[in-house]
């Protein structure tokens, strides 16, 4: 079985200090919670987000790649990346795996034992073992990714150079048996939903087998207003503060 996995973060065209300095923490918050959080970076980083742009070839890259699979291949649109977890062991055939994963982070593991975005395939990978079976994997980077790694050498050692690429074209003209597109809230700024919102409707003009959480479609919109409001409400309490 071979998969398609991708992150729309990996096609933000973003440095490492913008990374460090004026992204969220956290993991797997959801589309609510992602416009409180992200409201408030905006309310004081906002010119600085902004910036923040799409790699447009790649962009185009991938929906040729995404246009050029079988019509009926099973496909899914998360927020989360943890969700692939269970679509791919719905389809296991029980063979050797081939997973290749556009994403701004490896996902192979992290600190938390149980299940999310950022560990997935480690338990993919033992689920795997324990059936007897193997994972080929690639990880497609962003430009930035193998900065913003801690102990890269550790994790993927000598074999860093087969497992990371540096773009998809390099899937032109393969097919896949599934395809898995998040949008991983937590680390996409809402200002580049509509490329996602593009992302989608391509997916949806190509395959006849899409399952689509509600809503993912469609841009966020409220962390603008919300921005607005707590700039407000921290210049207010600001002013207080000098009036005292």
């Amino acid at each position: 079985m071979k998969i398609l996995s991708i992150d729309f973060d990996y096609l933000q065209k973003v440095t490492e200090e913008q990374l460090r300095s004026h992204y969220p923490d956290g993991v797997d918050n959801n589309t609510f919670v992602s416009e409180v959080v992200w409201a408030s970076h905006y309310a004081s980083d906002g010119d600085e987000i902004n910036q923040i742009g799409i790699r447009e070839d790649e962009l185009e890259i991938l929906e040729t790649v995404l246009l050029n699979q079988p019509h009926d291949i099973p496909v899914m649109i998360t927020n989360s990346h943890k969700h692939i977890y269970d679509f791919i062991c719905e389809y296991d055939d029980g063979e050797e795996m081939v997973l290749v994963n556009a994403d701004m982070h490896h996902d192979i593991s992290n600190k938390n034992p149980e299940l999310d975005c950022g560990n997935w395939i480690s338990h993919l990978s033992s689920r795997q073992l324990e059936n007897g079976a193997g994972i080929d994997f690639t990880w497609v980077t962003n430009p930035v990714s193998l900065q913003m790694v801690d102990g890269l050498e550790e994790l993927l050692g000598e074999h860093k150079s087969e497992i990371t690429k540096p773009s998809v074209k390099e899937y032109e003209g393969e097919a896949f048996d599934m395809v898995f597109l998040c949008r991983s809230d937590t680390w996409s700024p809402p200002h580049l939903d509509k490329y996602f919102t593009e992302l989608c409707d391509v997916i949806k003009s190509n395959f006849d087998n899409i399952r689509m959480e509600n809503g993912i479609d469609k841009p966020r919109k409220e962390y603008s207003s919300l921005a607005e409001q707590i700039k407000k409400a921290t210049e207010k309490f600001r002013e207080r503060e000098r009036n005292v």
